[in-house]
């Protein structure tokens, strides 16, 4: 972690697994959190949640996200968003300027969140599952996501809903140099990271 946060912060590295996992839509593991409503959320209920910074959704990232036909499954409280996952099927945003790029037909979760008053209920495992209940059916066989490899809450919450790693990708962004890669065992799986601002876009 330390070494990590080192190359972070001196150099704007970044070094992350990429994880997949075969979607097995099975809920018998993650019964569904009492007191919250779960579903995939239609434009005008995003933006109305986008309202809450705290969620971190802004007008630019929806107008993107709903553009290229990603969906995203939240789960309510009391009427609130609280806690939601993005999934895709296509190009999708990598980190800053950099994008996923999906050669394979897989299905690929790149932000979620949930609000610190509601954490510790694993609402972000449910929310995985019913996604797979919503891809499988469209011929969505594979999940993959990608972590930060010193972001140890988010790969054991990986981890605990059986995803395995499948490869690594790397960034920098330091000043005249970025630089992207992908390792070729998430080349085989069918993932690679692209700089969208040499031609990747």
């Amino acid at each position: 972690m330390l070494l990590m946060r080192s190359l972070l912060k001196g150099l704007n590295l970044h070094v992350a697994y990429v994880h997949s996992r075969q979607i097995k839509p099975d809920l018998r593991n993650w019964p569904p959190p009492e007191d919250y409503q779960v579903r995939i959320l239609e434009p005008d209920e995003l933006h109305a949640a986008a309202v809450n910074t705290e969620l971190e959704m802004t007008p630019a990232f929806l107008e993107e996200a709903i553009a290229g036909g990603h969906w995203c499954i939240g789960a309510y409280h009391d009427g609130e968003l609280v806690s939601y996952a993005w999934r895709s099927v296509t190009d999708a945003p990598g980190s800053d300027d950099f994008r996923i790029r999906l050669h394979q037909k897989l299905r690929y979760g790149y932000k979620s969140l949930t609000l610190p008053d509601h954490r510790g209920r694993h609402l972000q495992s449910y929310l995985s599952c019913c996604c797979d209940q919503y891809s499988l059916p469209r011929g969505y066989e594979r999940s993959i996501s990608y972590v930060e490899t010193h972001n140890y809450p988010s790969l054991t919450g990986d981890w605990r809903r059986g995803n395995q790693i499948s490869g690594l990708i790397a960034w920098m962004d330091k000043g005249p140099i970025r630089w992207s890669w992908t390792s070729p065992r998430a080349r085989r799986l069918g993932l690679e990271l692209v700089d969208a601002r040499r031609g990747g876009a």
